[in-house]
Formats: structure tokens, sequence, C-alpha cells
């Protein structure tokens, strides 16, 4: 049986995707190229539901992470850390030189926002920018982000969120919740190979941006600016990634955005249903604060599960980062999901945990 990724990224690529990468090379500062971009554009604006400018970098969606923190370096920045890929975002402030503090939470749950309001209402004169993960996927946890936006914005805040995990099977609305740099990816819910990020970025982050607080070259957000206005990107990007995400961004049109987070959420609370009835101990107890395109779930010998579910069943899912690593694994409904796939995995699933408890007698 064909090999099925339920990993928190990459995801399954459809063929219609893979197709496409087969199409001629195209130079990147030609007409042709220009076309490319600007369709791209208007699809990126769609998912993103904004007006908003969004760049697009050759990078890991960590790279996306990078683009805030490399162009903010003398900005006082209070991060929501409640999970691994919020801590990383913390550091990489610190290492291009921010004032980061953070404000965390036990990992596996999520940061009211309240809690920002009630730190911001004591240290208001101390923050520039309010960071976030929207969709921890290290434990499962969907934040809060509108809430959180809501409050950055009473005190005059920018709201920068790192949305790799959720645009495209959550819902992240751009202009609406009044968000200022927006980063996503391609190889989650848009089921597309890895490879590129891109983040949005509105108008009043230009206010922030000073040549002092610029520490990077690649990640310049002024050179993304200059070229942007020529529908380019700064340095040679992967074309045949493009022609991919052009596409994959095709069938997010012809789903509906609003169809595929519908599925995204269906599918993961298909999942979380039956794994309470395995009477497997999920990470997120609130169904409210559960993610829509990741499931964590404690479990004693998790390399050995992950193993068994590869070998046996041809079934990949994903151990779990930082402190979780080894006590946790995570299943990910996102992209290309189906209720089937989710159904495939379960069954495998159980056969699996039949086998680990045989092996441990």
């Amino acid at each position: 049986m064909k090999q099925l990724l339920m990993t928190t990224g990459p995801t399954n690529v459809p063929k219609r995707i893979l197709n496409v990468m087969t199409k001629p090379m195209i130079h990147h500062r030609t007409d042709e190229f220009h076309k490319l971009y600007d369709d791209i554009q208007e699809k990126l604006k769609y998912l993103y539901k904004t007006g908003n400018d969004i760049y697009i970098s050759t990078s890991s969606g960590t790279g996306g992470v990078e683009i805030l923190a490399s162009n903010f370096a003398n900005k006082r920045v209070l991060v929501i850390d409640n999970g691994e890929y919020s801590h990383r975002m913390y550091e990489a402030f610190l290492i291009y030189g921010a004032k980061a503090v953070k404000l965390s939470e036990e990992w596996g749950k999520p940061i009211e926002k309240d809690v920002v309001d009630d730190y911001l209402k004591k240290y208001n004169d101390e923050i520039d920018i309010v960071a976030m993960v929207h969709n921890e996927t290290s434990t499962g946890v969907r934040n809060p982000l509108e809430g959180i936006a809501e409050v950055a914005k009473k005190y005059g805040k920018l709201i920068f969120t790192d949305s790799t995990s959720s645009i495209g099977g959550d819902y992240v609305e751009t202009d609406k919740w009044d968000l200022d740099m927006v980063v996503g990816r391609t190889q989650k819910c848009l089921a597309c190979p890895p490879g590129l990020a891109f983040v949005s970025v509105s108008n009043k982050v230009w206010k922030y941006i000073t040549k002092e607080g610029i520490r990077t070259f690649y990640f310049d957000i002024n050179k993304f600016r200059d070229f942007h206005k020529k529908s380019e990107v700064p340095f040679t990007p992967p074309i045949s990634l493009l022609y991919a995400l052009d596409e994959g961004l095709d069938m997010l049109k012809e789903e509906g955005l609003e169809n595929r987070i519908k599925r995204h959420l269906e599918c993961s609370q298909h999942l979380r249903r039956c794994i309470k009835k395995m009477k497997m101990d999920l990470v997120v107890k609130n169904d409210y604060y559960a993610s829509r395109t990741a499931t964590a779930i404690y479990i004693n010998e998790s390399a050995k599960l992950r193993s068994i579910l590869k070998e046996k069943y041809n079934i990949v899912i994903s151990g779990s980062p930082g402190k979780f690593k080894g006590k946790v694994i995570r299943i990910a409904t996102m992209g290309s999901i189906t209720k089937n796939k989710v159904d495939r995995t379960l069954d495998a699933l159980e056969k699996s945990l039949q086998e680990l408890n045989e092996i441990k007698v």
C-alpha cells in the first residue's frame, strides 16, 4: 500500500501538483515570471483574506519567522511562549538582538487573551510588538489568535503570527483581525512540497522599520518590498516550487477556502473522538483549543510505535520535539486529508498498539 504521510509537514502532495513541477524552467527576471508571480499574489491574498502585500521567501517556515526577527532587532517584543515553536521564535528574536520577553504557559495549554491583557496593562510602555504561534503543532494547541490580536491592538502594538500550520486549515482573518505580519508556508494545509514561505505585511509595519533594526542580508524586508514592486523576488527562486504553489492555490480556490477549513475541522474532530474512544491520553483536553491540523497524544515508547506504523502499515506520523520528545506522538490532519486517511491511520494505530503491548510483555 502507498505510503501515507500523517506528519505535521511535509504532507501528502497530490499528483496534480507534482505534475506541474515538470514544466520547463523560466527566468525569474522575465515577463513570464512576472505573470506567474502576479497570479500567485492574487491567490495568496484569497488565502490570507487580505489586501496587504505578501512576500515569498525561498526557505522553510522557520525562515519566515526569521524575517520577523531579523528586521526588528531594535524593538521590544513580547513572545507568547507555550510550545517548542513559539520558544524558537523567542530565541530568534533574542539572537538578532531584540529586547524579547516571553509570556509562558505550560505546554499543552493555550495562553488566554486576558493574560496578555494583564501583562500589557502592567508593561505597556515596554513593548512594541506581540509575537505568537497561532497553531502550536509541538503540543497540538490552537492559541486564540483573534483574541490576542484584539488585545495587542487595544494597547497599540503590532501583532505578528506564525500561522504556518493553520492558514488554509483554520481561520486566519488577516485584515479583519488587523494582523500585521503573518507567516505561512507551502507544505502544510496547501499540500505543496516544502521550500517556500510567505509573509504578509501591513502598512503599519513600515513605521517600525529602521536601518539599525535590520540585521540580515537575505531576509532584508526592504529588498522584498523593492522587488515585489517589480513582481519579482530578491534572489533566484525555485521555479518548480512556484509552479506547485500556483497549482495548489488553484486547487484551494476550486474547493473553496471555507470548505477546506471545514474539511480540516471535520477530520481533526473525527480523529479526536476516536482517540478518546481508544482511551488514549490527548495532550489538549479542551476541544476548543485543540489544533485542527495536528493532534498530540501522550504515549510511552513513542519511537517504537512510530516504527511499527512505518514498517508494517506504511504510515508515517510525527514524534514531538523539545521536552515532549519520546513522550508524545503527533498525527496531522492537514493538506489533502480525508476521513478515509484518518480511518486508515486509526486502524493501523490500534493494531500497532496491540503489537507494542505484546512486545513489552
